[in-house]
């Protein structure tokens, strides 16, 4: 629940009663990767945890953007879009949430692209499609999104909420745009 100090002491606890187990390996990684200490999260993943475990893969791609090595990370999240995925939306949105807790909206935006390609009506996907609209400053775009959240899910506050932001927006940037002419 984010208390890294308890954690710490919990894990090296763990430690002791189960030496060298991959779970226990996995969160001194994500530990690591939370402390910023992104080197020591990667040498613990790619040496001793298990390669086909879904939680370690994310945190392989977290720990491949962070230092840098961006090409081997869209492999590996790739792999993770393999044939027999289950729920690849839900995939796509961890991968976009990799990616933009990394400021790397462009490839966030690529796989949530690729999500709702897989599952149109995923909310969650369309929210941070919007978002990423909002950040590339297509505000036109992102009222569009927000439009259709709100065809699927007509109560939705957030929804209306960022709706009316960007109408907002909208609206000043056309009174800028007359003003200067």
């Amino acid at each position: 629940i984010g208390r890294t100090k308890e954690g710490k002491k919990a894990l090296e606890f763990g430690f002791r009663l189960h030496p060298g187990s991959p779970g226990l390996l996995t969160k001194r990684a994500k530990i690591y990767l939370a402390l910023d200490d992104v080197q020591k999260a990667f040498q613990i993943l790619n040496a001793n945890v298990n390669p086909y475990d879904y939680e370690v893969n994310l945190l392989l791609v977290d720990s491949l953007v962070r230092l840098g090595r961006t090409t081997e990370a869209l492999t590996i999240a790739d792999s993770l879009l393999g044939n027999d995925v289950q729920d690849p939306d839900a995939v796509c949105l961890d991968l976009a949430y990799i990616f933009m807790g990394n400021f790397d909206i462009d490839n966030a935006f690529q796989f949530i692209t690729r999500g709702i390609a897989f599952n149109p009506a995923n909310r969650d996907l369309l929210f941070e499609k919007a978002f990423c609209l909002e950040q590339a400053g297509n505000v036109g775009e992102a009222i569009d999104t927000y439009n259709r959240i709100l065809k699927l899910d007509p109560y939705s506050a957030e929804a209306w909420f960022n709706l009316g932001q960007m109408q907002f927006t909208l609206n000043q940037y056309r009174q800028a745009v007359d003003s200067y002419e």
